[in-house]
């Protein structure tokens, strides 16, 4: 075997697992900052879904999030729940506080208590003892009011099921 077939064969696999190293890297960079590049000035902004904001919220710990979700008020705090349902069925574990000054929260549950809003803010993870919910949002950015779900009837879920609200 001559020098140079040797150089070449190891350069060949060397290529090729760098080449896959690349790709790779590239691929996992692009998932990770999609997730949180939407922004609202001067702050990047993490667009995510309810249900992956309660199967990974330590992640989202001290971030800015911008998440769609039913708010009510429940047992004196304003929470903010993936839907109406687990509202009404006090499913208090799946839910987050909005905890800012008193007259601001007033004011918020005033125009969107008992509807679905798109909450933006700065969202803390915390479990406490008996306190409910997985944390809570601080420095409320948005929220704006969204409808009633559109993918949902209003009276699916009712049909036969006793009212606990």
């Amino acid at each position: 075997m001559t020098k140079r077939n040797l150089i070449s064969r190891v350069k060949l696999p060397s290529l090729l697992a760098l080449c896959v190293w690349i790709i790779f890297f590239s691929v996992s960079s692009y998932a990770r900052t999609t997730e949180c590049s939407f922004t609202v000035k001067p702050f990047a902004v993490c667009e995510i879904s309810f249900y992956k904001l309660l199967a990974t919220p330590k992640k989202y710990n001290n971030k800015y999030i911008a998440v769609t979700g039913y708010v009510a008020i429940s047992d004196g705090r304003l929470a903010v729940y993936p839907t109406e349902m687990s509202y009404k069925f006090s499913i208090e574990q799946d839910s987050f506080s909005i905890q800012i000054p008193m007259k601001e929260r007033e004011s918020l549950a005033k125009n969107v208590n008992r509807h679905y809003v798109r909450i933006v803010g700065l969202f803390h993870y915390q479990i406490v003892g008996d306190r409910p919910g997985i944390g809570y949002i601080s420095k409320l950015v948005d929220a704006l009011l969204v409808g009633p779900r559109p993918d949902v009837p209003e009276d699916h879920y009712l049909k036969g099921l006793p009212q606990t609200r």
